[in-house]
Formats: C-alpha cells, sequence, structure tokens
C-alpha cells in the first residue's frame, strides 16, 4: 500500500548569520519553493553549504526538495548528512524513515521513527508512521500499539483510526475494526481508505451490500483508486460481488 507523503511540511529555516549572502541565498531558495522549482531551490540551499558545509539544517531542506522530487534515495542521502551534524532533532529522523518508506525500507523506517520517538515521545505522527511500517511487516500487534499511541496524543487522528482499524480486522477482531473505521469517516469523510477497510471488513462480515456501498463510495471520492484497494484486495470475491452490485444498482435507483 503506497502512503503519500501527506505529513511533510515545508521546514525551511532562515538562516541565523551574519551573513548578507547565506541569507539571500535562503529566501531565494524559498521563492523557488513556492514556485515549485524544487531543482532550482536545490541549487540555491547547495550555494549557502558552500559557504557553511556543517548547516545541518540546509542539508534538511534539500531532502525534502528530494523528497518533493521523487528522489527518495537522494533524500535519505541528504537527511543522514543532516543526522551526521546534528543527532538531536527528532524531525530529521522522521522524515528520513518517509524517505525509506517509500524506498519500500519498512525495517529501515520503522528504526528512524523509534529514534525520533526517544527524542520526542508524544510525536503522534511519528507514531502513526512507525505503525503503519509495522502493518507492512505484518506486526499488527506492534502496529496497533503504536497507533493508539498516536490516537491518544491527537484524539481526532482520523488516519490513525482507519488503519488500527485494518490492523485489529487482520487479527480477526471485526467489530472493534468496523467501530475504528467508522470513527475514522465520522472524523474525515472524505479519507477514502476508510471507506475501502471498512468495505472490506463488511464483505468478511457476510453483509455484501453494505460493503458494496461503502466501495461505491471510495470510487466516488477517487476513481482511480479503484484498482488498486476494490479489484485486488477483493479479486476471488468480484463476481459474486458484480452480481449483488447489479441488484444495488436497482435498489438505489428505486430509493432515490
Amino acid at each position: 500500500m503506497k502512503r503519500l507523503f501527506i505529513f511533510i511540511l515545508p521546514f525551511f529555516h532562515f538562516v541565523n548569520c551574519s551573513a548578507q549572502t547565506m541569507e539571500d541565498y535562503n529566501a531565494r531558495a524559498i521563492e523557488r519553493v513556492y514556485a515549485k522549482d524544487y531543482l532550482g531551490a536545490i541549487e540555491e540551499f547547495k550555494k549557502i553549504l558552500e559557504i557553511d558545509p556543517k548547516h545541518s539544517f540546509t542539508y534538511f531542506d534539500i531532502g525534502i526538495m528530494k523528497n518533493y522530487l521523487h528522489d527518495h534515495k537522494g533524500a535519505v542521502e541528504y537527511f543522514s548528512k543532516a543526522i551526521d551534524i546534528d543527532t538531536t532533532n527528532p524531525d530529521y529522523y522522521y522524515l528520513r524513515g518517509l524517505a525509506k518508506d517509500e524506498l519500500k525500507d519498512p525495517k529501515g523506517a520503522i528504526a528512524d521513527y523509534s529514534k525520533a520517538l526517544n527524542i520526542e515521545p508524544e510525536n503522534a505522527d511519528a507514531h502513526y508512521c512507525r505503525g503503519f511500517a509495522k502493518s507492512n511487516l505484518n506486526d499488527y500487534a506492534g502496529a496497533i500499539k503504536d497507533y493508539n499511541q498516536a490516537i491518544e496524543y491527537t484524539p481526532n487522528h482520523a488516519r490513525a483510526f482507519a488503519n488500527r482499524g485494518w490492523a485489529k480486522a487482520q487479527l480477526s477482531d471485526l467489530a472493534e475494526a468496523l467501530t475504528d473505521c467508522n470513527k475514522a469517516i465520522e472524523l474525515d469523510p472524505n479519507y477514502i481508505k476508510a471507506y475501502y477497510y471498512r468495505g472490506w471488513i463488511k464483505a468478511e462480515s457476510k453483509d455484501c451490500f453494505a460493503a458494496i456501498a461503502d466501495y461505491v463510495k471510495a470510487i466516488e471520492l477517487d476513481p482511480k483508486e479503484e484498482n488498486e484497494y476494490f479489484l485486488n484486495g477483493n479479486s476471488k470475491r468480484l463476481d459474486h460481488f458484480k452480481k449483488d452490485l447489479k441488484k444495488y444498482d436497482k435498489e438505489t435507483d428505486f430509493i432515490s
């Protein structure tokens, strides 16, 4: 399952330095970021490093630009350079973990999220992402523990509720899984995966019409997601669902 870098924020740091040229380079880099010229921003940031090769924030900023360009290997390289200079900033580990996740390295990602949490234990997003990585390794019990922490620190964390529901479903706790997905949708009615997860749970509970309704809602929100989550996730039931879907369409047309 792919996860977008929905948690990345523009962590740009004005340089506390008396050298006007560094400030100018930083300002121009930020202008290029707002223009979505990420390669241009990287070039400006690199000029700062020519003046101060030990400026960890600048390596971090370049890492973010690399992520925006989907160069996740390059992002890991620059986040690692930032960490070599400053081992105390949890953001460096957290974003390197995100990049490793994109590189299909969940074990490496978990190690980085854990380091971030050692520094900042109440980071809900780091708990959420570590839980997601654990789930990708089929460690659903471990994932649930992290989702619990994410929800404790951020009670309206819709994605944590939805993914905790999915993890519980994999452990056959369908009732609790359904409750979590319902809560996720209550918090964020536009979170597509929550509908797919809930649809899968309802299908497992033999509530096919309710499952179809959730899949239809998810596809309405984003038709491009259909193949990844609906067809692939339910290929064995597809013929059965097609029959029910025709009946469902007729009934919903009549109701409407």
